[in-house]
């Protein structure tokens, strides 16, 4: 039972850290959005810069990345908590959760390196 509380207590604490992680991502992409429809000129089109939109696509992309990671943490803490001690389930469970913990950890690196791209074409 200790396992399951230790299991629960750190898929809970990974889900909330990375949606507190990819807040200023969706902020950054509806401010971009809202900006974007605000400013629509007569002839149709925007006036959003080019690393602008790339940067509104790149964090559109690392928050599914993140949302994916999460899962797969939570499928396998599921996995790892029904296993019921079976080595081969156990370890397949330790390394799903593994890899989705160097997957979330290379987002938030990859959104870090974005913001400061970004940041310095501006």
């Amino acid at each position: 039972m200790k396992k399951f509380a230790i299991i629960l207590i750190s898929v809970v604490a990974i889900v909330g850290f990375s949606f507190a992680a990819a807040e200023p991502a969706l902020a950054a992409s509806n401010q971009q959005i809202k900006d974007g429809i605000n400013s629509v000129d007569p002839g149709g089109t925007t006036s959003s810069s080019l690393p602008e939109i790339i940067k509104t696509i790149l964090n559109i992309m690392l928050y599914i990345i993140g949302v994916l990671c999460v899962i797969m943490i939570i499928y396998g803490g599921i996995s790892y908590v029904i296993s019921a001690g079976a080595a081969d389930k156990v370890k397949r469970a330790r390394d799903t959760i593994v890899y989705s913990v160097v997957g979330l950890v290379v987002a938030i690196i990859a959104f870090a390196i974005v913001q400061w791209v970004t940041g310095v074409l501006k």
